[in-house]
C-alpha cells in the first residue's frame, strides 16, 4: 500500500491484502480492518457505537467506560429497603449498663432524658450482588415531632456479612464489630411528619461498599448501622407507626457478566 504501480501492470495497489488493525477507539470499536486508499494504509472500525448495554463488561458505546451509567444508559439499580420488625431498630443506652430498648414508639437520635443513646438499624433482603458498585446509598428517616438545637452525629456500619437481628442482651449493640468507613452528620432542624433532606443522612456509600465487598457477603443478607454522638432528633420506629420507619435508599451496578 504505496500508490505506486509496483509490477507495471496498470494497477495500483491490487494485491493489497486486509488485515486485522486497532482502529484508535476505545471498547468494542477498537477492533478492525485496514484497507488502502490513495497509498495510505487506513483502519476502520469493524464496529460503530451502539447503547451502551447493561452489566456485559463491554464499552458499548465507546465512550471509554464499561457497563458506566450515564446519559439514561445502562441504568443503576435502585434499592429501597424498610425496617421490617421491631428488632430492626433499637436504642441502646450507654454508660449505664448498656440495656437494650426493642419496643420503643419513636427512636432518639442520640439521646434522651436519661442518658445517650446508641440508635441501631438493621436492614434485611438487600438484594446487592458480591461485587457490585455502590453509587449511592442513605438512610431516610421520618420525624416524629419538632426538634433543633445543635447535634452531631457519626453513622457507622456493622462489619458483618450478614447482620443479626438485635436483642435484649446487654450491650448487644455496643459489642458489634464496625466498619472502618464511617460518616459524620451534623443534622438541620427537623419538622413533625417531615422526611425530606434534612431528615435524611449523608452518603453512606462508603460503608455500604465496605460490607458488601466482605468475601462472605451475599445478595440477600443483611445490613446494620449504628449512629452515635451528640444532641436530640426523633424519628419514628417500627413500633409506633411500620409505614414511617426508616428506610435504606441505594443506588448500584452490578458486577459484569
Amino acid at each position: 500500500c504505496d500508490g505506486i504501480d509496483d509490477d507495471c501492470d496498470g494497477a495500483v495497489d491490487e494485491d493489497y491484502v486486509p488485515r486485522s488493525c486497532s482502529s484508535g477507539e476505545p471498547g468494542i470499536c477498537a477492533a478492525g480492518t485496514s484497507r488502502c486508499m490513495a497509498g495510505a494504509e487506513l483502519c476502520d472500525a469493524d464496529r460503530l457505537p451502539e447503547t451502551e448495554l447493561c452489566f456485559d463488561g463491554l464499552d458499548n458505546d465507546c465512550d471509554g467506560r464499561a457497563d458506566y451509567p450515564e446519559d439514561g444508559d445502562c441504568e443503576p439499580v435502585s434499592r429501597r429497603l424498610t425496617i421490617r420488625a421491631e428488632s430492626d431498630d433499637v436504642e441502646e443506652r450507654l454508660g449505664s449498663g448498656g440495656a437494650v430498648l426493642l419496643k420503643s414508639a419513636d427512636l432518639h437520635l442520640v439521646e434522651d432524658d436519661v442518658s445517650l443513646l446508641a440508635v441501631a438499624l438493621r436492614f434485611g433482603g438487600v438484594d446487592v450482588p458480591p461485587g457490585s458498585t455502590i453509587l449511592s446509598a442513605s438512610i431516610q428517616f421520618v420525624a416524629d415531632g419538632e426538634t433543633s438545637g445543635p447535634a452531631q452525629f457519626l453513622i457507622e456500619g456493622e462489619a458483618s456479612d450478614d447482620a443479626a437481628p438485635f436483642t435484649k442482651l446487654a450491650g448487644n449493640v455496643s459489642a458489634r464489630a464496625r466498619t472502618v468507613a464511617k460518616v459524620s452528620w451534623a443534622p438541620p432542624a427537623w419538622t413533625n411528619g417531615e422526611a425530606g433532606p434534612p431528615e435524611r443522612t449523608p452518603d453512606l456509600t462508603a460503608i455500604v461498599q465496605e460490607i458488601v465487598d466482605r468475601p462472605g457477603w451475599r445478595s440477600g443478607g443483611s445490613l446494620a448501622f449504628v449512629v452515635s454522638g451528640d444532641g436530640y432528633r426523633t424519628a419514628h420506629a417500627y413500633r409506633g407507626v411500620p409505614e414511617r420507619a426508616a428506610r435504606l435508599e441505594l443506588d448500584y451496578v452490578p458486577p459484569a457478566l
